[in-house]
């Protein structure tokens, strides 16, 4: 029979449940829509805003180190230098932009526990002086650039 792990988030910690197959589809009144990662609650113009904002941070980490936008993206785990590159994309978002991590998730087509992986690891490696200058050059770069219907764009 197959089942269904869910995993529920208490104080502390977290407590697996294993769901037969057959009890999720007796319950009829339940909605499970494992496809949208929560999608529907963001307005479609929230949606656009959250992937302009994250193209123009992979488009500036792509230049910074060197590789293809169109790889920071990809659905799988890459190179290194790719994954590297995704992490640091993520986390400007992150602190540039204010997007929490279930907009990044939905944005980068990652679950949100894979976004806060790469924040962390990107902010590990803020220990290092000359690390920590050039992601803050690349913050400021993208804090710098303010939408045109914005109050700073006046």
């Amino acid at each position: 029979m197959t089942s269904y792990v869910l995993n529920v988030m208490r104080q502390d910690g977290f407590v697996k449940y294993n769901i037969p197959n057959i009890i999720l589809h007796s319950l009829s009144w339940v909605r499970v829509d494992l496809g949208s990662r929560g999608s529907s609650r963001l307005s479609k113009s929230d949606q656009s805003r959250d992937e302009d904002a994250v193209h123009l941070a992979i488009g500036l980490t792509a230049y910074a180190l060197g590789v293809r936008a169109d790889d920071i993206l990809a659905p799988g785990r890459g190179r290194p230098a790719i994954s590297f590159a995704r992490h640091v994309s993520m986390y400007l978002c992150h602190v540039a932009f204010g997007m929490s991590l279930a907009r990044l998730g939905r944005a980068f087509k990652r679950d949100r526990s894979t976004v806060a992986h790469g924040c962390h690891q990107v902010e590990d490696r803020r220990d290092d002086p000359d690390f920590d200058a050039w992601i803050e050059q690349l913050e400021d770069g993208l804090r710098s650039v303010a939408p045109l219907n914005s109050p700073r764009a006046a």
